[in-house]
Order: C-alpha cells, then sequence, then structure tokens
C-alpha cells in the first residue's frame, strides 16, 4: 500500500513541465469539492452538505467558504 504519494506527484508535475512540489493532494480534494457543487442530486442542485460528508467534514462551513464561490461564470453560487 502506498503511504507516500509525494514521489508520484512530483513525477507528474516534472512531466507536465513544473516543479517538483506543485501537485499536493490538497489540490485533488479542492477540484472534486468544486467540480462537486456543480453537479446534481435527483435533479437539485448538490448540497454543502452533502459535499461535506463526501469529504468527511464535520460542517458545511469550509466548503461554503473555500469551495463555495463559484458563480462568476454563471454556474453555481453557495454564499
Amino acid at each position: 500500500m502506498v503511504e507516500d504519494w509525494r514521489k508520484s506527484l512530483d513525477a507528474v508535475a516534472v512531466r507536465a513541465g513544473s516543479k517538483p512540489g506543485d501537485i499536493r493532494s490538497k489540490q485533488f480534494h479542492h477540484t472534486y469539492a468544486t467540480a462537486r457543487l456543480q453537479t446534481t442530486d435527483r435533479g437539485a442542485p448538490a448540497a454543502a452538505w452533502t459535499v461535506a460528508k463526501e469529504l468527511s467534514h464535520s460542517g458545511t462551513a469550509m466548503i461554503e467558504k473555500t469551495h463555495g464561490h463559484l458563480g462568476e461564470s454563471g454556474t453555481v453560487r453557495r454564499s
């Protein structure tokens, strides 16, 4: 089982023309949350609480503060 992804992420970064350390797992977390807030559940926009639970957050504050800023391009606005 892989316990430390940093070397793999560094190799991906270098191959993509970036520096080692430019890509970290936190970016995947942010990307998932941002994309998930733009999806629907049974025809309704995904709730911030649903996304928070999927990311193992205890509440919606982080989702709303960090990822709920969508809307500038006509997508979803949560704040």
